[in-house]
């Protein structure tokens, strides 16, 4: 492993003699939790002593010298360093505490001539964890070139314990480090892999190598790869190692032919982000398989996995209830030696479909069985997947389960959709089991087929005390919204503001012992040709608590029933409920009780997508208008987002708005969102000609937010506004389809950086808000219609070197908070390119092909060949072909969907 090198400087001020009150640790025990409790868990190697340090007044700094720390720490093993401040005393009445200073910090490793940069003192990433009354102004900063420790100036005798631990690092000798090029076509193992030119050509070149912090394994685009990927190597902090695809076209395939195993497997290894591959594993008989296989045993803290942008399917796994087979499997296979678990999950934006057994699951020791995993034991705390992110998923075609959830610890599961799930076998859509706090939210789940139990939505199962299910949509499932199968520890799981749309089977179902469930603010649309049990309750010994406020029951079926089991063990507590059409006999016994129509502005015109369900909120002079039993603590908004108080009475049901007198939105009127800056507002010449056009079919919202014809200009953020891209747009999306409306929502506002198109910012020149602007007036026009996209065109506000770096970041940010709003997770985004005339232009522009890499459903309209008046504006005829393009890119997004 050759010499690893730890150096430093120190200085102390206000010294005076006393015992040395800085120490130096070193720990590959330590799982990377920051707060003091894990840190006195962990076994720290202290090294203090083979360093030197003032203990008087110096304002130079001290060379504390430099160490060997190898016989510390084990290659491709993740350790830690650690400063650690301690008060030692109560300074005297003449002097202020001591205050230390760390600076020079400094990791390297020599071996074979070659010195490695481990870490310094800007990359190390310090985390500092206080304890002890600490005065303001006191204890400890990172500042850009040192750690301050600062003793207490008033409250000297309370003694203080500071810790400043770095990031995990890790020796690696023999890593590859850079960026590494596979193609199947034009490769050759023989080749250094380091470009497109010189590419590996198989996966046996990937899986034979050990890959270093901060490496890139890139397939080629339109590649097919046989066999199974399992590369070597961990990531850090800041630095994971990425496997995603270059080129244009296709995702690389990899298909392994039938192998027992997994596509892709991962084992004891932290810090990969695995993006945009095609994932394959059919075979004739069933067996053990996997798309993605990631796995730990007996080593400790596997932190940063993140599944982006896969496209996983057909993959024959095993159909049972305990098969360890699905298109993402994440689990820890032993800890009996040591306590091993994951943090930091992230699966966003992949399809998954034709998979047995499930589309997503999470597993660990001990989760069965009469001693399993309650988040209650000591085994769950050492066990639980923590910072867990699960969104955007388009999971179909499961055999049983779209996704799994055991021992997650908080996280949140949101905008997924699922159809066509349990095929094979029973199963509830998604359900979770010893998890604690996590958030389910704006799902959609429809056609699970479970041919017996199970079947719904959601399922909380043991062990789910905490749990929040809301804002999601359950339609045409052999069973309902949701299933209570939890533990007799587990508390407080909610569910609200849903809704529920010709569900069969068990609308709610309740089942086993618990503490206490709030089922609140959610919709039943039950059609006349279905007989579903409302409300099925099971076991009568069963001791339990759950309380039933502010729901609507909209029932046109005779044969609908409530199942409620005898005796006093369940407390079932009913409060201002709708219930409408027919009232079985055993209806319950609400003191609060409405029985009117609801007044919905259309019942049982839901379709496929959470937006679709407009049709349930309420006219005006519904009687559930402001009818409810006011709940603290509820979300705070409604299933569209509207606000809700905590005091003052809500509506029943899941919406919580004055009324809506519109109707359903019209199908056929599509919409799309213009923002950005000034070319997307156009400022190009309005001549006779352009001021001409027009077409029949093509609407504009006007700043008064009425539906107008569509003219330029469009857009209204300065007094003279001209020719842009949008009216040539809408005019070839109409001609694309003669059925349809268009209506353009003009947003655009000039000169607005990428900061000024988030929510609350202003500005000032223009006296707007252009985010929140441009979503309201989006929300006024999709009471007439549906949202079909988003055009966007802005950068040159951001278009120097510096600024571009973070502008994609910004824009994602922006897409997935619009999609979200608008909840549409695949809502199409087409970004123009900026004018080719503009000198700095190319920094925006260049980022462009891995911003719609990095976000799905997103297009580029070119600039190619377009000229500008003057170098940034586009002029009228290359503004309007710019709008053809726009239109272009839309057609393709909305056909690929």
């Amino acid at each position: 492993m050759g010499d690893v090198n730890l150096s430093f400087s120190t200085r102390v001020l206000n010294g005076y003699e006393l015992p040395r009150e800085l120490d130096v640790f070193i720990s590959d025990d330590f799982d990377g939790i920051y707060t003091l409790n894990k840190i006195r868990e962990a076994v720290w190697e202290d090294i203090s002593d083979k360093f030197r340090f003032p203990l008087t007044d110096t304002q130079e700094l001290t060379p504390a010298g430099s160490i060997d720390i190898s016989e510390y720490v084990t290659a491709k093993k993740p350790f830690f360093v650690a400063f650690r401040y301690k008060t030692a005393g109560v300074p005297p009445a003449d002097r202020m505490g001591r205050n230390w200073r760390v600076e020079e910090f400094s990791l390297t490793n020599h071996f074979e001539e070659k010195t490695n940069i481990l870490a310094n003192h800007h990359t190390a990433g310090w985390v500092l964890v206080e304890n002890g009354e600490i005065d303001p102004g006191r204890g400890a900063t990172i500042q850009q070139n040192r750690l301050n420790f600062l003793a207490n100036n008033i409250n000297r005798e309370v003694p203080l314990e500071i810790w400043a631990i770095s990031k995990a690092m890790v020796i690696n000798l023999n890593a590859h480090s850079g960026t590494y090029y596979v193609d199947q076509n034009g490769g050759n193992d023989n080749n250094n892999g380091t470009t497109p030119l010189s590419a590996w050509k198989t996966l046996e070149a990937v899986n034979s190598r050990e890959f270093a912090p901060g490496a890139k394994i890139l397939f080629k685009s339109g590649g097919t790869w046989i066999g199974q990927l399992s590369p070597n190597g961990s990531g850090m902090e800041n630095s994971p190692i990425i496997i995603d695809q270059y080129g244009v076209g296709a995702k690389p395939l990899i298909n392994a032919n039938g192998a027992l195993g997994a596509v892709i497997s991962l084992n004891n290894q932290s810090f990969w982000e695995i993006n945009n591959l095609e994932l394959i594993n059919d075979a004739a008989e069933m067996g053990i398989r996997n798309g993605i296989n990631i796995t730990a045993s007996n080593y400790g803290l596997l932190k940063h996995i993140h599944l982006k942008k896969l496209h996983i399917h057909h993959i024959k796994g095993t159909v049972n209830n305990g098969a360890p087979t699905a298109g993402i499997f994440i689990r820890t296979l032993n800890d009996d030696e040591k306590d091993t678990r994951f943090d930091d999950i992230l699966i966003e934006n992949c399809e998954i479909h034709h998979v047995q057994n499930q589309g997503i699951s999470f597993s660990t020791p001990g989760e069965r069985g009469a001693g399993y995993n309650h988040p209650s034991t000591p085994d769950w705390e050492r066990r639980r997947f923590t910072n867990v992110m699960i969104r955007n998923n388009v999971i179909h075609h499961i055999s049983k389960n779209a996704m799994i959830l055991k021992t997650v610890d908080g996280g949140i599961v949101e905008h997924n959709l699922c159809y066509e799930t349990a095929l094979d076998v029973t199963g509830n859509t998604i359900f979770s089991y010893g998890t604690k706090g996590t958030v389910f939210q704006y799902n959609e789940g429809y056609l699970n087929r479970s041919p017996g139990g199970d079947g719904s939505l959601y399922d909380a199962d043991l062990g789910s005390p905490e749990t929040v299910w809301q804002y999601s949509y359950s339609h045409d499932n052999a069973h309902g919204l949701m299933w209570f199968i939890p533990d007799e520890r587990d508390n407080n799981i909610i569910v609200r503001y849903n809704i529920s749309q010709n569900d069969k089977g068990y609308l709610v179902r309740v089942n086993n012992s618990f503490v206490s469930a709030y089922i609140y603010n959610n919709t039943f649309y039950i059609d006349k040709e279905l007989s579903p049990s409302i409300i099925q309750e099971a076991g009568n010994s069963n001791v339990r608590t759950y309380h039933f406020y502010n729901n609507i029951i909209y029932n046109l079926s005779s044969s609908s029933i409530y199942n409620f089991v005898g005796g006093n063990n369940t407390t079932r507590i009913f409060s201002n409920n709708l219930f409408y059409g027919y009232h079985p006999a055993n209806e319950p016994n609400d003191p609060f009780k409405i029985t009117a129509d609801p007044l919905f502005v259309a019942p049982g015109t839901g379709k496929t997508g959470l937006n679709t369900v407009g049709g349930y909120q309420l006219r005006p002079n519904s009687p559930a208008i402001r009818a409810g039993k006011a709940i603290p603590d509820n979300g705070e908004r409604d299933y569209f987002g509207l606000p809700v108080s905590a005091d003052e009475p809500p509506n029943i049901g899941f919406y919580n708005g004055p009324g809506n007198n519109n109707g359903i939105p019209d199908e056929n009127f599509h919409l799309y969102l213009l923002i950005g800056q000034s070319n997307m507002a156009g400022r190009g010449t309005i001549t006779p000609e352009y001021g001409a056009v027009s077409h029949p079919r093509v609407k504009m919202l006007n700043q008064q937010n009425e539906w107008v014809p569509a003219k330029h200009p469009l857009h209204f953020d300065i007094a003279k506004p001209g020719v842009g891209p949008g009216l040539q747009f809408a005019i070839k999306m109409a001609e694309a389809n003669p059925d349809i409306t268009i209506g353009l929502i003009p947003s655009a506002v000039g000169a607005t950086g990428i900061d000024l198109w988030q929510p609350g910012a202003f500005d000032s020149a223009k006296d707007v808000y252009p985010y929140d602007d441009a979503l309201a007036r989006a929300k006024t026009a999709m009471l007439s219609g549906v949202m079909k996209g988003i055009l966007w065109h802005q950068g040159e506000g951001n278009s120097a070197e510096n600024s571009s770096v973070v502008w994609p970041g910004k824009v994602e940010v922006l897409v997935n908070r619009l999609r979200n709003e608008f909840m549409d997770s695949r809502l199409p985004f087409v970004i123009g390119e900026l004018s080719y005339e503009r000198p700095t232009s190319h920094f925006i522009n260049d980022k462009l092909p891995q911003l719609i890499l990095d976000v799905p459903y997103t297009g580029i309209a070119s600039a190619e060949g377009l000229t500008a008046f003057d170098v940034t504006h586009f002029d009228s005829p290359s503004t309007s072909l710019l709008g053809e393009r726009y239109a272009e890119q839309m057609i393709i997004i909305q056909n690929n969907k």
